[in-house]
């Protein structure tokens, strides 16, 4: 499936200002909002059909509440109190699904617009198949504000994004997702895609792969982000580092603390257990919560 020629224009042309910017002044503003990055390995024919790492960066002062069991509809979840949805999600019964924001891509905003957050919601309270929903997605795609979504349970995995037409089934492998569409491979992406290879021969665990996300070394040939950020300026700059800390960005003239706020981990195996743990930062990188939901499955 390829991406529309409009998508595959604006994003030559986008990097050419970003490189240009850069080159002309380092300390040339990027909007910065929500760079996350999810890097995940399925394999719906192994003992762990899924083992997902995800880091969420946000403005520290955007409220949110730790993963948590939703007690009306079992969602296993962190929960956005600003719109309601979530970032990335699971159920009892092995379903999940995780979002990123699209920046290069957003169709008209307007008073309609729908939280992205409800998109992984939607679906872990479904009973739609993945591909039935994410088929369903497609054709309101334009809802949303610019995003990419997996969903998926332990027997299939499906994407959508509303940067290109159609729906792409996942076929076994490690998947980087971050905020290009899913066959961009940006710095950042392949620095964790690599990091995450190489720990998947371990006996894997949620604090194996949240460690592992907490690298903050960068790329070669890669540049660092600039300490400083004005937020008015409309670009968009991808580290290659994988765990951001928190940098001062300038926002409609105040000064907020914008980086990675927290690091999740989810493994789901093949005999029904779940482990869904989540590190939640402060400002200064120490962890300020530790949060951690096991669904165990005994033979009876």
């Amino acid at each position: 499936m390829k991406l529309s020629q409009d998508y595959r224009i604006f994003t030559r042309l986008n990097r050419t200002f970003k490189y240009w910017a850069l080159s002309y002044n380092p300390t040339f503003i990027f909007k910065v909002a929500s760079m996350c990055i999810i890097t995940f390995q399925f394999d719906p024919k192994g003992s762990h059909p899924l083992i997902l790492a995800a880091n969420r960066d946000e403005f520290f002062c955007r409220p949110s509440k730790e993963v948590y069991v939703w007690k009306k509809n079992s969602i296993i979840a962190g929960k956005d109190l600003q719109g309601g949805g979530t970032w990335l999600g699971t159920t009892s019964s092995g379903r999940f699904a995780a979002v990123t924001n699209l920046p290069a891509y957003e169709p008209a905003f307007n008073s309609e617009t729908l939280s992205r957050g409800k998109l992984v919601t939607s679906f872990l309270t479904s009973s739609l198949s993945p591909e039935e929903f994410v088929s369903k997605v497609s054709i309101d795609k334009n809802k949303y504000r610019g995003f990419n979504l997996i969903c998926g349970d332990r027997q299939s995995l499906f994407y959508v994004t509303n940067a290109r037409p159609g729906i792409k089934e996942l076929s076994p492998g490690i998947y980087s997702l971050s905020n290009e569409v899913l066959d961009n491979i940006c710095h950042r992406s392949e620095n964790t895609e690599m990091k995450f290879s190489q720990i998947l021969n371990l006996n894997v665990t949620t604090d194996v792969l949240i460690n592992t996300m907490k690298d903050t070394n960068r790329l070669k040939n890669s540049r660092p982000l600039p300490k400083d950020y004005n937020f008015s300026q409309d670009n968009l700059t991808t580290p290659s580092q994988i765990f951001l800390e928190a940098v001062c960005i300038k926002k409609e003239g105040k000064t907020q603390h914008y980086g990675t706020v927290s690091t999740a981990a989810l493994i789901i195996k093949k005999n029904e257990n779940i482990m869904f743990c989540e590190d939640r930062y402060k400002r200064d990188g120490t962890i300020r919560k530790r949060s951690l939901v096991k669904i165990e499955h005994h033979e009876k």
